[in-house]
């Protein structure tokens, strides 16, 4: 940029944008276009306090020199302070960009210009017969001085500034008192000159120190030097001093570092015994204390403890002062605090809920047909991330197939390779169970030519040769997540109950789906053997159990999205209603129990049940049924929201979206409700606006303003009506948040892991370093973006006492991916181990002691390291 007023810029054209803009230039001198201009970035000292200044630049760079030195021209005060300039450019043309500027500078005598041509036309213009330097000289003289440029300051030469001397020149003849400015552009032409500039520039300031010393504190030249040599300064005595140091001397510690060393090594051992300690004197170290209030609770006093989290909780908030003291912004805080009371769940409710839980779940595995269905899944191991090989998998959820193969590396890590085609409509609505099925199988065979090409065709050759069919390790163990109700009697055998998500194909009812499959497999001879069929929050907790930091397996893997849904890891002994003859690898004691917990207290006998969840379940398409999915899930919290903000809507004594004139409104307008509002409409609200709102932290909640107005057909919305619809939509996630944390803690405590969270078999013996954590995996949109959720969570859990402050700092919450391929793969390796023989799980008895002793051992003295 070369001047402020107007802005005048020098752009040089090279590619992209600055090409098209020179060439639109050419074809429209003169033309005016709007742009968009941002920065600068940084500061630049102020170059009219400095006495001498050097300003180096290269080419367009010269905007910089040029715009500094214009600055201190007229700003700078006093004859003797000087100002250099030294411009390389390629070509002498470059002088007419800045006629203007050289033509003020030419009139301070005080200014001088240095010009340093690297590449002049005739230079080009020679190269088989070379000009004489006197004559290059001459020729860029002559082309340079145009009438409109002064001749007078401007010095040419050839070739490359000497920065070194022209700053070393500088320096010399500067005063011990002189302030000296050396800058440059970003062409880079000083910066690699940067290490031998430091020494003059160094001179200048020893100068500079010793003319601004008082006499006082003047010292008498050091006997060991010549008189009238500068004296060292004393950091430069003090480094002189170390270097002839011999390298052996050993410094004893100052007392401060030996105080702080002791400290650590308390540190260390107290971190190695704590844990060893009773629960009773470890609760004397650890005790915990309320955290102090943030600084986004209300201005004005709420006497409710649940509102006064919510609104401590939300990005802060400060209301105009005009408004929200009015009668009608008070009555509508009022009436949004009255509807966010309705949500309250407190510690009470949660235990109860915790106890309600863990009855149900009991029941679910000794019979068939409970409210919990606590479907066994014939899964017995979890994997704990030092697996390795390469699988695959499939995924029919819907109206897209997705076959995938995922290479496990042994490390926690894998690397997944996938393709997705959609299911022709033709072939959902078949008449046989074959015609899809083989689609499926003919998918699978595509993907292993082109990605596996060389492991088929190797496959086909052999098959085609004397030596037979190839053995299990050249077959694929493959995972078959199918998402539709199924009735499983083994890991890799499940018969359809129903079809749903549009398929409609009766030849399939009662059948085993995997044997359908692997029957189409064959026939096309692929080296694929489905080993596993697998259900996506099965697949969530074995993913997240390979990937999860440590070696503990994960204990339970759970769904907080759309749908809510959890799996974890149960006792065998505990399934009772599997009977004695069922098909079953009991190798390990455990089973991964699909325990469709979104079915919870059907009958309502823990459950909140406010008028807006009553009248949802009343108008849905399953009303009866997965009452605990419908006070959680995305699918229902939105319309949750929308039926709370309608009553207050058509409640005339609350002011919510209505004003009587503009001026009760800070945006001076009156709110408006289109009729065709989707607030108006079932399921018209969507979940995501929850956290739109509840995390906005924009001025006057801004964003929630504009997404009711652009979304919802809600125009001019006030601050106080975003601020209602904020408390409302906190108390139904926090809600929601509560609720699930119920369900977390059931397991655990069902379970009983957080005594002992190691005893989970896993698919090798390998150490455990993290035995006093409980692993939890999760999957979802609620809890991976709705702001707070997990805090939610885990507040309620210390409320809980059988897990409290202490237990809930040892339950690990983490994200897990891809539940329907990478789980489906790793459940596949649990398959084909188990059909191995090779599953094993923690040793029992003086084994088992010496290797948690072991593990104990080896962890600590890793955190000392």
């Amino acid at each position: 940029m070369l001047s402020r007023d107007p802005v005048e810029f020098v752009v040089v054209a090279r590619n992209g944008f600055t090409k098209k803009l020179y060439e639109r230039a050419c074809v429209e001198p003169g033309t005016r276009l709007r742009v968009a201009v941002e920065g600068p970035y940084g500061a630049v000292p102020s170059a009219k306090a400095f006495d001498r200044v050097v300003i180096f630049a290269g080419g367009s760079g010269a905007t910089f020199a040029f715009a500094l030195a214009t600055e201190w021209s007229r700003s700078a005060a006093g004859a003797d302070k000087r100002l250099e300039i030294v411009w390389s450019m390629r070509d002498v043309a470059c002088l007419q960009w800045f006629e203007k500027e050289l033509a003020m500078l030419s009139t301070d005598s005080r200014v001088t210009v240095t010009v340093h041509v690297t590449q002049s036309r005739q230079a080009k213009a020679s190269s088989a017969d070379t000009l004489p330097t006197d004559s290059v000289d001459r020729d860029i003289e002559k082309t340079a001085m145009s009438p409109s440029l002064p001749s007078s300051r401007i010095a040419i030469e050839t070739g490359r500034p000497d920065v070194n001397a022209v700053v070393k020149a500088v320096v010399e003849t500067s005063e011990s008192t002189d302030r000296v400015l050396v800058a440059a552009d970003g062409q880079g032409l000083i910066h690699q000159h940067l290490p031998s500039l430091a020494l003059p520039l160094f001179k200048l300031a020893v100068r500079h120190h010793r003319s601004h010393s008082l006499p006082s504190l003047s010292r008498p030249p050091s006997p060991t030097r010549p008189t009238g040599q500068a004296e060292e300064l004393p950091f430069l005595r003090e480094l002189h001093k170390s270097q002839r140091r011999l390298p052996f001397t050993v410094n004893l510690p100052s007392p401060t570092t030996a105080l702080l060393g002791l400290l650590l090594v308390l540190v260390l051992l107290a971190q190695f015994l704590l844990p060893h300690l009773p629960l009773s004197y470890q609760n004397l170290f650890l005790r915990s204390y309320p955290k102090p209030a943030p600084l986004s609770c209300p201005p004005a006093p709420t006497y409710n403890p649940f509102i006064q989290d919510l609104y401590c909780r939300v990005p802060v908030y400060k209301p105009s002062s005009i408004y929200n003291k009015s009668p009608r912004s008070m009555a509508l805080a009022a009436a949004a605090q009255r509807v966010a009371l309705e949500f309250e769940y407190s510690a009470q409710d949660v235990n109860r809920g915790v106890y309600e839980f863990i009855r149900e779940m009991d029941e679910g595995l000794s019979k068939q047909g409970a409210t919990m269905s606590q479907i066994p899944t014939y899964v017995t191991a979890v994997p704990n991330g030092t697996e390795k090989g390469l699988y695959m998998a499939v995924d029919l959820g819907g109206t897209n197939f997705r076959v995938c193969s995922i290479q496990l590396h042994g490390n926690s890590t894998f690397s997944l390779t996938q393709s997705k085609v959609a299911i022709p409509k033709e072939l959902m609505v078949a008449k046989t169970s074959r015609e899809l099925f083989a689609f499926l199988a003919k998918q699978i065979q595509k993907f292993l030519q082109q990605h596996h090409g060389e492991h088929y065709n190797a496959h086909v050759e052999r098959r085609a040769s004397v030596f037979g069919p190839p053995h299990d390790e050249q077959i694929f163990s493959l995972g078959f997540t199918f998402s539709f109700p199924v009735q499983q009697s083994g890991i890799n055998k499940g018969t359809l109950i129903r079809w749903t998500k549009g398929f409609d194909i009766h030849d399939t009812i009662g059948k085993d789906v995997c044997a359908l499959l692997q029957t189409e497999i064959d026939r096309l001879g692929l080296p694929v053997r489905v080993a596993a069929l697998v259900n996506d929050t099965v697949g969530t907790l074995m993913a997240r159990s390979y990937t999860s930091p440590g070696k503990t397996g994960t204990l339970l893997g759970a769904i907080f999205g759309t749908g809510t849904n959890g799996a974890y890891v149960e006792k065998l002994d505990k399934v009772t209603k599997l009977g004695k003859g069922a098909d079953v690898d009991n190798s390990t004691g455990e089973m991964i129990i699909n325990s469709e917990w979104g079915s919870f207290d059907n009958h309502l006998s823990v459950l909140p049940d406010t008028p807006y969840d009553h009248s949802l379940d009343a108008e849905s398409n399953n009303p009866g049924i997965q009452m605990f999915e419908k006070r959680i899930s995305g699918m229902f919290l939105g319309e949750i929201l929308r039926r709370a903000l309608m009553s207050l809507v058509d409640d005339k004594s609350v002011p919510l979206f209505s004003d009587e004139h503009s001026n009760q409104n800070d945006v001076h307008s009156t709110t408006n409700i289109d009729s065709d509002s989707p607030l108006r409409k079932q399921w018209g609200l969507d979940t995501s606006f929850l956290s739109i709102t509840s995390g906005d932290s924009s001025a006057g909640l801004k964003v929630t303003r504009q997404t009711l107005d652009n979304d919802y057909g809600i125009s001019a919305a006030s601050a106080e009506d975003a601020e209602a619809v904020r408390l409302i939509a906190a108390a139904i996630g926090k809600r929601a948040a509560r609720l699930s944390a119920v369900a977390i803690a059931a397991v655990v405590i069902s379970t009983g892991k957080l005594g002992d969270p190691q005893d989970i078999a896993t698919t090798s013996n390998t150490e455990v370093n993290e035995d006093d954590v409980v692993d939890v995996g999760v999957d979802g949109s609620l809890v991976e973006f709705y702001p707070n959720f997990e805090e939610y969570i885990r507040e309620a859990l210390r409320e809980i006492p059988e897990i409290g402050a202490q237990g809930e700092k040892r339950i690990r919450i983490g994200i897990a991916k891809d539940g329907s391929g990478v789980g489906a793969a790793l459940i596949a390796l649990v398959a084909d181990k188990a059909m191995k023989g090779d599953v094993t799980r923690p040793a029992g008895g003086v084994e088992g002691f010496l290797g948690s002793l072991w593990s104990a051992l080896n962890r600590n003295l890793r955190v000392m390291v």
